[in-house]
């Protein structure tokens, strides 16, 4: 009865979302009233509007790490699906006209500049007197050097949807939430035969800092606080790094399942601690959300966190607040092998194995959705510091009806060791004549 009243409850809120994604597909200005009129009529209730809040929060989020490090292509995608979502949502109205603004800098294409204005006067009439937007709104021919980020406050990015998934599925699987703690930390070491992955464009520039180095101390590790007796940070990377008038720290690395639990979900206090042990700075992350894929037992997940802190960063502290977790069964069927293509030359002793832990089309009154969870495997001698794949939709006679990227390591995401696992989380919406899909390796490093 339960998971008869848990897909009912999803087909509504899948029914919500596709109609929001016919009013943006007509170009129609839409109010509030236009919003709780859907959402009378399809009944949903209370809980179910801040589940798709809480979407929107996710995709709103996932676009703005993307914007930071300028893939532009990838954070406009999903800020497109989190305006979806909240077509009124001012952060994401001006997120989104921010970026393709900033896309529009650097490629030139008179679309994102229309859609950048056109964008940035809903801002306008939302908050008439942000500074942002009216620049965006008046927005001038393309610059030939660097566009400015996203001038946002730096929060902690945590896994953020896994940055594979090319739609954030609904996840009707109701877990226990147990609230917990973690006693007095204990210094957690990086995992065997791992390493600081390389720290790429420097942290300042994030900030538009010259180049110039005078007054700038090189980075320094930061130890890491946690202690768990089910879960591992791997953390390949903790850095602090100092410049003349800001200091930023960035870890990189991965929280690995060693308990006899599927996780569903976790959540992280971050401290910040100075070399007296006293808390400087106090913040919080979604290291695992439940719209991603579960982790099984040996399963990692990307773990990210970039923060502007005071110079005098010592140690950071990582504590458990909550977690949803299910018991692990005994033995699990064995998933179906996924082939898979390259566009690319393989790089050398580069392999990876893909297996389908969950490949289902579902099917509603008026839509239908292909939700799959896969499971990558470094099977190769080397670090995968890259891995991008496309899955192409066809209909029973051949004919393409939709296509998805699948990020499973990208951007700041720590690289995938030889002999670990990733899981993600793909949603696509498609027609109802699906047959089958193809993966594609289209970039990897």
């Amino acid at each position: 009865m339960a998971d008869r009243h848990d897909a009912a409850n999803a087909a509504v809120m899948e029914a919500y979302i596709r109609r929001l994604s016919e009013l943006k597909a007509a170009q129609t200005t839409t109010t509030q009233t236009d919003l709780d009129e859907i959402a009378l009529e399809l009944g949903l209730t209370e809980a179910d509007l801040e589940r798709a809040r809480h979407m929107m929060q996710a995709y709103l989020e996932k676009g703005e790490r993307y914007s930071q490090y300028e893939q532009w292509d990838e954070a406009v995608e999903a800020l497109e699906q989190a305006l979806s979502l909240g077509p009124l949502d001012y952060d994401t109205l001006s997120a989104l006209a921010e970026t393709l603004s900033n896309r529009y800098q650097v490629q030139g294409n008179n679309a994102d500049r229309k859609r950048a204005m056109a964008l940035a006067q809903q801002c306008v009439e939302l908050r008439p007197n942000d500074p942002n937007v009216l620049k965006i709104a008046g927005q001038a021919q393309p610059r030939s050097s660097t566009p400015q980020r996203l001038q946002r406050p730096w929060l902690g990015l945590g896994v953020g949807l896994a940055l594979g998934l090319g739609f954030i599925g609904l996840s009707v699987t109701r877990a226990v939430r147990v609230s917990e703690r973690s006693g007095a930390p204990l210094a957690q070491p990086a995992g065997e035969g791992s390493a600081p992955a390389p720290v790429g464009t420097p942290v300042a520039d994030f900030w538009d800092t010259p180049g110039d180095t005078a007054g700038v101390s090189p980075e320094v590790d930061i130890p890491l606080q946690f202690e768990d007796n089910s879960l591992r940070i791997d953390p390949r990377l903790s850095r602090l790094s100092n410049y003349e008038e800001r200091s930023f720290y960035k870890l990189q690395g991965v929280l690995i399942n060693q308990g006899q639990t599927e996780l569903i979900a976790l959540n992280l206090k971050v401290e910040y601690l100075d070399a007296a042990g006293q808390v400087i700075l106090e913040d919080k992350t979604a290291a695992l959300r439940d719209t991603e894929a579960p982790l099984r037992t040996g399963d990692a997940e990307a773990l990210s966190v970039l923060e502007e802190d005071p110079p005098n960063l010592d140690t950071i502290r990582l504590t458990v607040t909550t977690r949803d977790q299910l018991p692990a069964p005994t033995s699990y069927e064995a998933s179906p092998s996924v082939d898979h293509g390259w566009d690319l030359v393989p790089p050398a002793n580069m392999e990876v194995a893909i297996t389908a832990r969950r490949d289902q089309f579902d099917q509603y009154t008026s839509s239908a959705y292909h939700d799959a969870v896969y499971a990558f495997t470094n099977t190769g001698d080397v670090a995968i510091q890259q891995l991008k794949l496309r899955m192409a939709f066809f209909n029973e006679r051949g004919t393409p009806i939709g296509e998805n990227d699948v990020l499973v390591v990208y951007g700041d995401d720590a690289p995938i060791l030889p002999g670990e696992t990733r899981p993600v989380r793909t949603l696509q919406s498609l027609s109802k004549n699906y047959a089958r899909y193809t993966m594609t390796v289209t970039e990897a490093e």
